[in-house]
């Protein structure tokens, strides 16, 4: 047994090099909020809501939703789900059948007068098939 073994003192380390101890500062300890360190008998104890949730808790107050708040987000959003009341209303009107019946009549004129103006302006483009004058390349 020689004093090779690393059991030996001496400040020794590895490869023959003198190392120093290095001494550990012991940080600051920290107290609670209102804790005196000399008095430490008349701490406040801590809240006891501390543990329940903050919902619960006596002095806990929900913020207040802004009625009037522009409306955030990408464009074209909607501000939300629709409410129950809304979707029973709605702004469709029920109409009579001489309301109608009348309606039906005005689109089908409207039909009629569009399919004669289609049918008299193919008619006009068919007559006027005729080359126009430049070069034809196109």
């Amino acid at each position: 047994a020689g004093g090779e073994g690393g059991s030996g003192g001496g400040g020794e380390a590895r490869g023959g090099r003198l190392r120093k101890k290095r001494r550990s500062r012991r940080s600051k300890p920290r107290y609670p909020k209102g804790f005196d360190p000399e008095n430490p008998q008349k701490t406040p104890p801590p809240d006891p809501e501390r543990w329940l949730p903050k919902r619960e808790r006596s002095n806990y107050r929900p913020r207040k939703k802004d009625k009037n708040r522009i409306a955030r987000g990408p464009q074209g959003s909607t501000s939300g789900a629709a409410r129950v009341d809304d979707r029973a209303t709605t702004n469709v009107k029920e109409l009579s059948e001489e309301e109608k019946a009348r309606n039906r009549a005005k689109a089908e004129a409207e039909a009629r007068a569009e399919a004669a103006a289609a049918a008299a302006s193919a008619a006009s483009s068919k007559r006027s098939n005729k080359k126009k004058g430049g070069k034809g390349k196109w």
